[in-house]
C-alpha cells in the first residue's frame, strides 16, 4: 500500500520523476566569483521595458523576445490568437518581466531543446503559483513543491500479505532562474546543503542535492530531505549553496550573409592561450541547416581520449554549440537542434521554425559568443518557514 501526501506550491518545468545526473566531485579549475562581483562584471541584470496596447499575443511575444535578446516562442494551443492584450513593463528584471508576461498570456515557460530558447506553454497554474526568492539581481530561486511519499513494499511470504519495508521520501523541488547575461554551462553544477532545522529544533539531514541545467537560463533543483518520525510541521531554516561555471568575459563574432560566406578565421586570447575559431560553412538540407566551426586550442585541453575534468569541461562540445545563434533577416533565431562532431569540427544543427503562422526565413547571420574567461559562481541560498507535509 502506498500513501502520498503532497503540498503543492506550483509546477516546475522538469518532470518530477526525471533523475538528474550525479554532480562532479572534482573541483573546477576556474577562479571563484561572488554574486556581487558577477553583477558588476556583467553590467547588472537584463532590464525589460515594453509598453504595448491592444496587441495580439504573437506580437507581444515577438516584441518581448526582441527587447530581451532571448529567443521566446509560444505554443498557442487553445489561446485565442486574434484577441488583443496590453502590457506595461518598465525596467523590470528579466524573470520578473517573464512572470508578468506568462500571467498575461496564461502560459508557463519551458526550456526548448538545449539552447537558450524559452517556449511558453498554455497553462497559467504552474507559473502564477509557486514561491519566488530573489537571491541576487542575477539569480532567483523558484520553489514549486514539497512532497512526502510513504511507501510500503509488500510480500506474500508466509501467511497473508506483509509489509517487508517501510520507506519515506521528502523532496523539495524548484528551479534556479538565471539572468540571460549569466547562462551557466551545463556541467558541472554542485549543490551543497549546509543545514536544515524544523520548529522543534530537530536537525533534518539531506541526501545529496542535485541541480541540472535544462537550458542556460533554467536549472532544476532537487533537495531530498530525510524524513523523521519526530519532525515538526515547519522547516524553519534550510541553508545551502550552488556552484556553477559562468562566462565572465566573452567576445561576439558575427558572420553576415552566412549562406554565402567563405571560410574565415578569428584568433582570440583564451583562458589558456591563443585560440583559433574557423567558420567552415553552412549546409542546407530541407529546412535543416548544419553549421560547421573548427576550434583550435592548446592541445592539453582537447585530447580526444581525455575525460572532461577540471577545466576540460569548459570546452564541452554541447556548450560551444549552445553559444551559436543562426538568425534570419528579422533577427529571429532558427531552432537549435543539438550537435556534436569529431576532432576536426564542431557541427551544430538548426531548423526553420513556424509559430502561429510566422515562419522563420532563410538564415542571414551566424552569431557565436567566444568565451574568453570562466569563473566559478557561488550562489548561497536560505529557505525559511517552509510548511512540511
Amino acid at each position: 500500500m502506498k500513501t502520498r501526501f503532497l503540498l503543492t506550491l506550483g509546477l516546475v518545468a522538469a518532470p518530477l520523476w526525471a533523475q538528474p545526473p550525479e554532480p562532479r566531485k572534482s573541483k573546477p579549475a576556474a577562479p571563484p566569483i561572488s554574486l556581487e562581483e558577477a553583477n558588476k562584471v556583467l553590467g547588472g541584470p537584463t532590464l525589460i521595458t515594453l509598453h504595448l496596447k491592444d496587441a495580439t499575443p504573437q506580437n507581444i511575444v515577438k516584441e518581448f523576445a526582441r527587447v530581451s535578446g532571448v529567443a521566446v516562442r509560444m505554443y498557442y494551443g487553445g489561446l485565442e490568437r486574434a484577441k488583443t492584450l496590453s502590457i506595461d513593463l518598465e525596467n523590470q528584471p528579466f524573470w520578473s518581466a517573464m512572470r508578468e508576461l506568462c500571467t498575461l498570456l496564461g502560459a508557463t515557460p519551458q526550456p526548448f531543446s538545449g539552447d537558450s530558447t524559452i517556449v511558453l506553454q498554455p497553462g497559467a497554474a504552474g507559473w502564477a503559483g509557486g514561491a519566488m526568492l530573489t537571491l541576487s539581481p542575477l539569480v532567483s530561486l523558484r520553489l514549486s513543491q514539497i512532497s512526502h511519499t510513504h511507501t510500503f513494499k509488500l510480500s506474500n511470504e508466509g501467511e497473508g500479505i506483509k509489509a517487508v519495508s517501510d520507506e519515506h521520501s521528502l523532496p523539495i523541488v524548484g528551479m534556479f532562474l538565471f539572468d540571460p547575461k549569466v547562462r551557466p554551462l551545463s556541467n558541472p553544477m554542485q549543490v551543497t546543503i549546509t543545514g536544515a532545522v524544523d520548529e522543534k529544533g530537530v536537525a533534518i539531514t539531506s541526501e545529496p542535492a542535485h541541480a541540472y541545467s535544462q537550458m542556460p537560463l533554467m536549472s532544476s533543483l532537487q533537495i531530498p530531505l530525510k524524513w523523521r518520525a519526530d519532525m515538526g510541521k515547519k522547516l524553519v531554516r534550510l541553508r545551502g549553496n550552488l556552484k556553477c561555471i559562468v562566462m565572465s568575459k566573452r567576445e561576439v563574432w558575427e558572420i553576415p550573409d552566412v549562406l554565402n560566406a567563405k571560410e574565415t578565421s578569428k584568433t582570440v586570447r583564451g583562458p589558456d592561450g591563443d585560440e583559433i575559431y574557423t567558420f567552415l560553412g553552412v549546409q542546407k538540407t530541407g529546412n535543416q541547416y548544419q553549421v560547421r566551426v573548427k576550434i583550435e586550442r592548446p592541445q592539453a585541453l582537447i585530447h580526444p581520449n581525455q575525460q572532461p575534468d577540471a577545466q576540460q569541461f569548459l570546452y564541452a562540445r554541447r556548450d560551444v554549440g549552445r553559444l551559436m545563434k543562426l538568425q534570419d533577416a528579422n533577427g529571429r533565431n532558427l531552432g537549435w537542434q543539438g550537435g556534436g562532431g569529431g576532432d576536426d569540427a564542431i557541427v551544430t544543427h538548426f531548423a526553420e521554425l513556424q509559430d502561429a503562422g510566422e515562419k522563420s526565413e532563410a538564415p542571414q547571420k551566424l552569431i557565436l559568443e567566444i568565451p574568453l574567461e570562466f569563473r566559478e559562481l557561488e550562489v548561497p541560498f536560505e529557505l525559511k518557514d517552509l510548511p512540511l507535509p
